[in-house]
């Protein structure tokens, strides 16, 4: 899993916009269920790890999306984004 945070960590850079960087620079990892269940049926080749960096990305903005609709201020007891 440590790969996937690593390809989310890069492309996350790559955009070089510092509001983003800044606001998911608290995010926890979580537990990648999502990847782990791709790679289970999948060989671990680089578009592999490359697929799961992208659901995990999109997960998040959906965690992301639900806190801002409820207007939520913690998320499992942390507090949210």
């Amino acid at each position: 899993m440590q790969k996937i945070d690593e390809l989310i960590k890069q492309f996350l850079q790559e955009l070089d916009y510092e509001p983003i960087l800044n606001m998911l620079s608290n995010v926890k990892s979580g537990k990648k269920l999502r990847s782990k269940l791709l790679l289970a049926i999948a060989d671990e080749s680089e578009i592999a790890f490359k697929i799961c960096a992208t659901i995990e990305l999109i997960h998040l903005a959906s965690l992301l999306h639900d806190d801002i609709i409820d207007e939520s201020e913690l998320r499992r007891g942390a507090r949210s984004v």
